[in-house]
Formats: structure tokens, sequence, C-alpha cells
């Protein structure tokens, strides 16, 4: 004997005449039937051949069967369907492709521009620092030289500006890195040596104060 629901779901799909999903049924009946009848009705009349069940990846849609609706514009309604589908899921996985693919050269580009740069700069600071260096030995060699007030002023302002100039870089290439790093899949020490960055560090060089 046919429950109500299942009465009222082969009504609905035979005057609709198209296919719907069981959550559309549910809405569509005004939730008269619980979902787990509506269901449960549409698998019963599956099994009993008034209608029938077809899968669109995970998506089941019903519709009449042609035994018991015996209409073309229902059959061409589903081949219609099944072609929309089908191009549908072709153009998802082109896009799906295309996207991951961008993605990919995305952050290659970012990785390997943010390694020059940080190469770069530390280029630019280590030769700065040496010229420094060079020049304090040169004064430390000749502590007898008498030093003219102007030109020893203006040695600690270029002084001063190149710590401070020192500093900053340091500071940037150290973000710099720590933002590779973010996205390297091995340590910092190995990134260090492949890329060839020696750190003050390493140097037993310290920033002036």
């Amino acid at each position: 004997m046919s429950s109500a629901a299942e009465n009222a779901i082969l009504a609905y799909l035979m005057k609709q005449n198209r296919p719907y999903s069981a959550v559309d049924v549910f809405n569509n009946l005004h939730k008269e039937h619980g979902k787990t009848a509506i269901q449960k009705g549409l698998d019963v009349l599956v099994v009993v051949g008034k209608i029938r069940e077809k899968l669109y990846g995970k998506q089941k849609v019903y519709a009449v069967s042609q035994e018991a609706f015996d209409d073309p514009e229902l059959e061409s309604n589903v081949k219609q369907l099944d072609s929309q589908v089908a191009q549908l899921t072709t153009e998802l996985n082109e896009a799906t492709k295309s996207l991951r693919d961008s993605e990919a050269q995305l952050a290659s580009l970012v990785s390997t521009l943010s390694t020059v740069e940080a190469k770069e700069i530390l280029a630019k600071v280590s030769e700065e620092t040496n010229k420094l260096e060079e020049k304090l030995k040169s004064i430390k060699e000749n502590p007898a030289k008498q030093v003219k007030p102007e030109e020893k002023e203006k040695f600690v302002k270029e002084r001063e500006k190149y710590v401070k100039e020192w500093r900053r870089r340091k500071r940037i290439a150290t973000e710099m890195i720590d933002s590779v790093l973010d996205g390297y899949p091995k340590g910092k020490k190995l990134f260090y040596e492949e890329v060839g960055i020696e750190t003050d560090e390493q140097l037993n060089v310290q920033i002036p104060k």
C-alpha cells in the first residue's frame, strides 16, 4: 500500500514532468512530509519502477519513468540536463586546473623575487659595513693623527648615518627572509647555505651602538 508521501511525490513529479532532487521535492511540497519520508518515498518509487533515479556527481535526481508517464518531452529534458551537466563539469575541471596552475606560478614567482631581493640587500649591507670597518681600522691604526673638529663632526654624522642604514636594511632583509621561510620546506640554516647568506653573527660582527 502506497504511503501519503509516495502518492504526493508521484503526483508532483508527473505534474511537473521534469527531474528534481530530494531536497527540491521536499521544499516544493511545502515541507508537508519530513525529509526522511520524502527520501524513503523516492527510494520505494524507484524500486517499483514508477520513477527513475540518475546520479550527477554526488547529486541524485528523480524523474517519472516512461512506463508511468509516456511523454517524449521528459526524455528530451533529461538528455538536455545530462548534456548541460557534462559541459559544466568539463568547464569546472578546466577552471580548477587553471586556478591551480596560476597559484603555483604565483607562489614560485613570489619566492624567487623574495630570495633575489634578500640577497641584493644583504650584499649592499655587507659592502657598506666593510667600508665602515676599513675606515674605523684606519683611524685606530693612526691614533696620533690630528683630526680637525669639522672632520671629526663629519665622520660622526657619517658613522651615525651608516649605522642607522645598517640597522634599517638588516631589519628589511630579516623580514624578507622570514617571509620566504614561511613557504620554504627546509630549515633556516639550509636556506642560508643554499642562497649563500652570511649573517653578522656568523662573521662576529655587531652593529655599533
